[in-house]
């Protein structure tokens, strides 16, 4: 059977990564060179799944003007839809990265209301009166 062909880039016994391949190999370990995260599962915190899309940024260093892009893409069908349901008639794509994160974290993350922790305060006064 004829062996593949891949073009080496690297000569470098220890570092060999090939145009076929979309994984760095070393003697060490395998490093993925292919950005990938998880959709955002609505039923999860946002926050935290942001903190791992950023750091995913980081590792891979996504530019500022390709964030948005790639926050759009990862944050899953049901997420889009409820984007594009706040800012209609404008288009997602419209919007910076940090006016989408703004959205989003106001719709995930809302600010407790403020007659509803006081409700919730005097009924745990009740509760201990009991």
């Amino acid at each position: 059977m004829p062996r593949r062909r891949t073009n080496v880039i690297s000569e470098e016994p220890s570092l060999q990564l090939t145009a076929a391949s979309s994984t760095l190999h070393t003697t060490a370990h395998s490093v993925h060179t292919v950005f990938s995260i998880e959709n955002f599962d609505s039923s999860k915190k946002f926050d935290r799944w942001l903190m791992r899309l950023e750091s995913a940024f980081m590792i891979f260093e996504v530019p500022d003007i390709k964030k948005c892009a790639y926050l759009l893409h990862y944050m899953g069908p049901d997420a889009y839809d409820m984007l594009c349901d706040k800012i209609s008639p404008k288009k997602p794509d419209l919007l910076t990265y940090e006016e989408t994160v703004e959205i989003m974290q106001l719709h995930y993350n809302p600010e407790p209301l403020e007659i509803a922790e006081i409700f919730r305060f005097l009924q745990s006064l009740m509760v201990q009166d009991n």
